[in-house]
């Protein structure tokens, strides 16, 4: 039987009397890739930091491993927290630190470690994730793929238990988005981590994931498995992993 790791309760959230979320629940599995489909715009990313800890909701529980994030206090909020690895959309690496530092980071701010354990645990890094020789570029000297690879390795360098991804290859061309599919796959494999994967990419999601959600005007309309969303009879699921528009378009 599957355990559930994360469960979202009726998460509501407005932002200027725009409702963005309208009463979300979902239960992501234990060690399971949950990926969060739905068009741009929609809300998977405002529910994404929902999760992570980066938002409150106005309405509704979000509990992680039955405790409720939303009401825990700040020092029992962090050690949550500090179980999550998370890969931005832009890597959002710190541009005056080197692929070294950058990836060091988390190690000198949250943990104990020597700063000689600190860099054979960045040097194996590297060499599993292919930044061999990288290890002294700043970021403005890298190509956009080599710094997905520099962020995916900061968010694994603490090996977290919960590990989200929010639209991992935008902006990259097909064989690096195949690369960053293949080191996602890899790294979930070697930590069994849960992950959380944010996209609109269903070649992505496809590849990836082992369940599937979708968000539609912020509620969650449709999950099961990447086979049962392919063969969904719902036509807002279906009008979205087909690209589909409902008809032609009309130009005056």
């Amino acid at each position: 039987m599957t355990q559930t790791i994360i469960q979202l309760i009726d998460l509501h959230k407005s932002f200027d009397h725009q409702e963005v979320l309208r009463g979300v629940s979902l239960d992501i599995p234990k060690g399971m890739t949950t990926a969060i489909i739905g068009r741009s715009g929609g809300g998977k990313s405002v529910l994404l930091k929902h999760i992570v800890g980066l938002i409150q909701p106005d309405r509704g529980r979000i509990l992680i491993d039955e405790k409720n994030m939303t009401a825990l206090g700040e020092t029992e909020r962090d050690a949550l927290k500090s179980r999550f690895g998370m890969l931005f959309q832009g890597a959002a690496l710190f541009d005056s630190l080197t692929v070294f530092d950058n990836i060091a980071f988390p190690l000198r701010e949250k943990t104990a470690l020597s700063e000689l354990e600190i860099q054979e645990k960045v040097r194996r890094l590297l060499k599993e994730l292919g930044l061999n020789g990288m290890e002294s570029k700043y970021p403005a000297e890298i190509s956009g793929g080599m710094k997905k690879r520099v962020g995916l390795a900061r968010a694994l360098i603490t090996e977290p238990e919960i590990m989200f991804y929010d639209e991992p290859t935008t902006g990259l061309d097909p064989i690096m988005e195949t690369t960053i599919h293949e080191l996602i796959t890899a790294c979930h494999e070697r930590f069994h981590s849960t992950d959380i994967l944010v996209s609109h990419n269903m070649k992505e999601v496809y590849t990836i994931a082992h369940h599937v959600a979708m968000l539609h005007e912020g509620l969650i309309i449709e999950q099961g498995t990447p086979e049962e969303i392919r063969n969904s009879k719902n036509p807002i699921v279906q009008q979205f992993i087909s690209g589909r528009t409902t008809g032609p378009i009309q130009l005056d």
